[in-house]
């Protein structure tokens, strides 16, 4: 279904394994999402679903370890994804369709990877760093990356919430996060009564 709402609801994809969608490229022609069988859950394997064509799904790496969360780049050629090979979850990008090329982003731990839009930039969480949010520049040689030091953003209120959702603008000067600072204590709760005549009299 079109953002709009028009359109009609379409199956892409038919399986008993969990899933967790993700990231789109742009021009709508794959899809990247988490997958993980009942046997093999909590370990997650990053897939690739064609929105054209056969629609077959292929995985992005072949890998032993858990590989979650993937985002394209803006131009589709480059994908961010965290794999806890090294013993704990970093932050890795890997050349696409080919996997050609890999690249580990994260130094001291990291997760949720995000793109800025024009792909000079790439920011993840790192709760090893004072719950952090991290930033690496990016810089693209033909087909290599260039890449700068993770830095420190700002720093999350609480470890339980390092895993909150969040999305980057695209000039990666905003962000927003769901979840980032809930309420704690008591909560005053407003009750409102007869609206409609409330609302006729302004």
């Amino acid at each position: 279904m079109k953002t709009d709402g028009l359109g009609s609801v379409e199956d892409v994809l038919e399986s008993s394994d969990v899933k967790v969608p993700l990231s789109v490229y742009i021009d709508a022609k794959y899809q990247e999402y988490s997958r993980a069988s009942m046997a093999e859950y909590p370990r997650f394997s990053s897939w690739i679903l064609p929105l054209t064509g056969d629609r077959k799904p292929f995985p992005l790496v072949q890998s032993q370890f858990s590989n979650a969360n993937p985002v394209f780049s803006a131009e589709c050629q480059w994908v961010a994804y965290e794999s806890n090979e090294s013993g704990r979850a970093e932050v890795y990008v890997t050349h696409f369709p080919d996997a050609a090329r890999r690249y580990q982003i994260s130094t001291e731990g990291g997760v949720l990877p995000r793109w800025r839009a024009d792909g000079k930039e790439l920011f993840y969480f790192s709760p090893q760093q004072q719950n952090s949010l991290m930033a690496v520049d990016v810089q693209r040689r033909e087909q290599e990356l260039s890449l700068g030091r993770p830095h420190a953003l700002f720093t999350l209120p609480s470890l339980a919430l390092w895993r909150t959702l969040f999305d980057v603008a695209p000039d990666g000067q905003r962000f927003l996060f769901t979840g980032l600072n809930p309420t704690t204590g008591n909560v005053p709760l407003t009750l409102v009564t007869n609206l409609d005549a409330q609302l006729k009299n302004k």
